[in-house]
């Protein structure tokens, strides 16, 4: 049984995003861990920043990673809310 919360992640890049605590949109189109959808929006978070989760990202505005940018990020990891380091894992997406 693996401990990852979030076994099925996968990773988009977006800019709109609402919170129950309001808009957190970006400027400029930034990493997002996707976990759950709804007809209209992707749901996760940002992959970093204050580690607000539940966060609504509309699917008009968001969108998978170039080869280019999954490059980039394989060779990354993060750090959410000053938890655990964790390894993007742009391979190991499940697949949809």
């Amino acid at each position: 049984m693996s401990n990852d919360p979030f076994p099925t992640d996968r990773y988009m890049m977006a800019t709109v995003a609402h919170h129950k605590l309001g808009d957190i949109s970006r400027d400029k189109p930034a990493l997002a861990v996707i976990y759950g959808e709804t007809d209209t929006d992707w749901i996760g978070q940002w992959a970093a920043g204050f580690g607000l989760v539940n966060v609504r990202f509309p699917k008009a505005t968001t969108r998978e990673l170039t080869e280019a940018e999954k490059a980039h990020y394989r060779t990354k990891v993060v750090q959410i809310n000053g938890g655990a380091v964790e390894e993007i894992r742009i391979d190991k997406e499940v697949a949809r």
